[in-house]
């Protein structure tokens, strides 16, 4: 249609028509791309306001775990050094000093052990499988995956804090890799020496026969105390990368767009 105009006009050598004709089809080309970009700055926006959503459900998800994984590293610490305690033998120093696993720790770093927990004497027989188990992290990560493989993570505007979810799901990356490293193996020879002493490393195990064992044989108790030190670098390496995980969540919307 605004073609034939043209071209009728063109031919009436009606050039005020003509270059009005012009200005309407650069005007309607222009409203169409600032629409379309509207239209895809709208969809991004809506994009954006979902993965938020969604890392902070699953960021929370790992607080809870981060939480329930310090608590068990404190466990594993206060009984270890009841056990050796009892068995008259020097208890653990209060304190780790070894490389880090994570970025989140100067390597070398001297940590302080957290504070230990009460723990009732009715749970003695119970107090080598705490030494020995804690419970491994389960990232909730499916977001920022998908956010990295999509490469959807450039629409999220605030570039500090997309930089600060990287670095987090970084350190949960080294914590886990440390986990199933050092900490594992430290956890695997404690959970063979307590075989070869007949003892159930998932179950009870007399409190008494325990110490003795600890008292006969320096390789029992020299791999409890790894698991201690281990623990104490675990402990504060996942209360650091709590904290970065709250930092983060009070940036994230609360789940309303």
């Amino acid at each position: 249609m605004i073609l034939r105009r043209v071209i009728e006009h063109v031919k009436a050598q009606n050039w005020t028509a003509v270059a009005l004709d012009f200005v309407i089809v650069v005007v309607g080309v222009f409203i169409g791309i600032q629409v379309s970009n509207w239209n895809a700055a709208r969809a991004d926006h809506v994009r954006e306001v979902r993965y938020l959503n969604n890392l902070a459900v699953e960021i929370r998800e790992e607080v809870t775990a981060l939480d329930e994984m310090m608590l068990a590293h404190r466990t594993r610490i206060t009984v270890i050094d009841r056990m050796l305690t009892d068995a008259l033998l020097a208890p653990p120093r209060r304190e780790a000093k070894m490389s880090a696993p994570s970025d989140a720790v100067d390597v070398g770093r001297t940590i302080p052990a957290p504070e230990f927990l009460p723990v009732a004497d009715g749970e003695r027989d119970y107090f080598l499988t705490y030494g020995i188990l804690a419970r491994r992290f389960n990232e909730k990560n499916t977001t920022f995956r998908t956010l990295q493989t999509t490469g959807d993570i450039s629409i999220l505007r605030d570039e500090t804090l997309a930089l600060d979810i990287s670095d987090y799901y970084a350190n949960i990356e080294d914590l886990i890799y440390f986990e199933g490293g050092t900490a594992a193996h430290a956890r695997d020879a404690t959970t063979a020496v307590a075989r070869r002493h007949g003892f159930n490393p998932f179950g009870d195990n007399s409190y008494d026969l325990v110490v003795t064992a600890l008292q006969e044989d320096p390789e029992f108790a020299a791999s409890l105390r790894a698991l201690y030190n281990i623990s104490i670098l675990n402990h504060f390496v996942i209360a650091t990368v709590k904290r970065e995980a709250e930092a983060i969540l009070a940036r994230l919307p609360d789940g309303e767009e």
